[in-house]
């Protein structure tokens, strides 16, 4: 079995229990990283544009934009899982210029130009992820921005964090992106990161 049916196995059986998940992870151990995501969000993200949210999930990006009044022109959602999207559709069936489509994002293929791409906790599940960086950034337009927000690895592991990146990846099919593959993403705008158990949480922004 591939890595993104094993991944898409994952979330078929945990789609309508990820958002309450959700709420108790967060505060946890994203809580940090979340904050300065949105704060980054608000600031860099144009209104009106194009969106691409690479990993839409149940929409959690969506949501986001919504609650910070990021006004979009269309929004296109990919995920693998289409339970998942089943989610988010039934939760945004009122937002117009609102798309889905399940898809693979380590294999996209779109003619559409984006003003904006967004994904947010989806690179650790997927391999190659310097390749897929480079992919979604042919389709930007110019000038336009890419947020990424993802599991990495620590400069230095303890134990703990060890054995809690074994359990992730062991039940999510997920593990923190090595350094080594970080290293070839190109130039970022923005880079910051923020401990978190098993690894960290980097939040990277691309300028096409």
């Amino acid at each position: 079995m591939s890595r993104s049916e094993k991944v898409r196995n994952v979330y078929r059986w945990c789609a309508n229990l990820y958002d309450f998940s959700r709420k108790i992870w967060n505060p946890l151990f994203a809580s940090q990283a979340e904050k300065v995501f949105v704060r980054i969000l608000r600031s860099y993200v144009r209104d009106n544009g194009a969106v691409l949210d690479a990993g839409v999930g149940t929409g959690l990006n969506i949501q986001r934009f919504i609650d910070n009044k990021i006004v979009f022109s269309s929004y296109e959602g990919i995920d693998l899982t289409p339970e998942m999207i089943a989610v988010a559709k039934r939760k945004f069936r009122e937002v117009k210029n609102l798309t889905f489509r399940v898809g693979d994002i380590t294999k996209i293929e779109t003619n559409e130009k984006y003003d904006t791409i967004v994904s947010t906790l989806v690179f650790s599940h997927l391999e190659r992820q310097d390749e897929v960086v480079q992919k979604l950034l042919l389709s930007l337009r110019p000038n336009g921005l890419f947020f990424l927000m993802f599991f990495t690895e620590k400069a230095v592991m303890s134990w703990v964090d060890r054995l809690a990146g074994r359990f992730y990846q062991s039940i999510f099919q997920c593990k923190p992106v090595a350094k080594k593959i970080v290293e070839k993403f190109p130039p970022a705008e923005i880079a910051e990161h923020f401990p978190c158990l098993g690894g960290q949480i980097s939040i990277f922004v691309f300028r096409a």
